[in-house]
């Protein structure tokens, strides 16, 4: 056989010199680790076409998790919560912000405290001795900010717990498993048929503070990173692609460009209640 046939033969058999590797993105598993799964499974899908390689999406058990992936190199592409993400860029500041997430029409949201609306709470400062439900030690809404309601309006609580979701929390707080909890302004719309408007009462409610950033490895190549950030930014539910990628749960409109002063905000609740990085 020629030579050059030969080798022809040889390099088919060994396949690519230089496979395209799948990349790996996770977010925090803010309405349950399953349904987070569920409703980021298109926006893989979709950022796979547009990048032209696989995207394996990996969903952890909770917001540390995630970024103990990052950290140890284990996914390309994570999307977090404004806590998360400042402890994470605190703890890797090479990390690269590529866009930040719009929802429910608006680039911000709040952390409601809430308690059952048959129950007898009707303020905060009743709220002292009495147990609470948070979400996650890394949730913006679900921990940070309404720890600083409470230290503000001074109230000592009894017995708290994390619930790992705010839909968690909801349930505790409706079933009286605990007198109250924290949950983002977001639940309302992610748990529209329970009704929550009428079933839950509102006791304090925070600043706003921006959604969800999706950073990436500095190692990705600038070719790569220029198409995710394209592809996340062209991405909204004014067309029908959009929507089909989207409209979960959560009601996400799209991506906008991202600053990471944007999060000052909650880099300064984190020093006003000292909560450790």
């Amino acid at each position: 056989m020629p030579i050059r046939l030969l080798a022809i033969v040889a390099a088919l058999a060994a396949g690519p010199a230089n496979p395209v590797r799948p990349l790996k993105l996770s977010r925090i598993p803010h309405i349950s680790q399953e349904a987070t799964r569920i409703e980021n499974e298109p926006l893989a899908a979709h950022l796979a076409k547009r990048l032209g390689q696989k995207v394996v999406l990996d969903i952890p058990k909770d917001y540390d998790a995630v970024i103990e992936q990052l950290a140890r190199g284990e996914v390309d592409i994570a999307i977090l919560a404004p806590l998360t993400y400042v402890v994470a860029k605190k703890r890797m500041p090479e990390l690269v912000l590529v866009a930040q997430l719009v929802a429910e029409g608006s680039g911000q949201y709040w952390s409601y405290i809430v308690t059952a609306a048959d129950g007898p709470i009707k303020t905060l400062p009743e709220l002292s001795g009495k147990s609470f439900a948070f979400v996650d030690r890394r949730s913006t809404s679900g921990y940070l900010l309404p720890l600083g309601l409470l230290h503000a309006a001074g109230v000592k609580l009894g017995p708290a717990s994390f619930a790992g979701s705010h839909p968690d929390v909801v349930d505790l707080v409706l079933r009286h498993k605990v007198d109250a909890g924290a949950i983002a302004s977001t639940t309302f719309g992610h748990m529209r048929d329970a009704n929550l408007k009428e079933r839950l009462r509102i006791l304090a409610k925070s600043d706003t503070v921006p959604f969800d950033a999706v950073v990436v490895q500095p190692n990705l190549s600038n070719d790569v990173v220029s198409l995710l950030r394209t592809a996340l930014l062209d991405l909204n539910t004014r067309t029908d692609e959009g929507r089909a990628v989207l409209q979960g749960l959560t009601s996400s409109n799209g991506f906008v460009e991202a600053t990471d002063s944007a999060y000052d905000g909650v880099r300064r609740a984190v020093e006003k209640v000292g909560l450790a990085p």
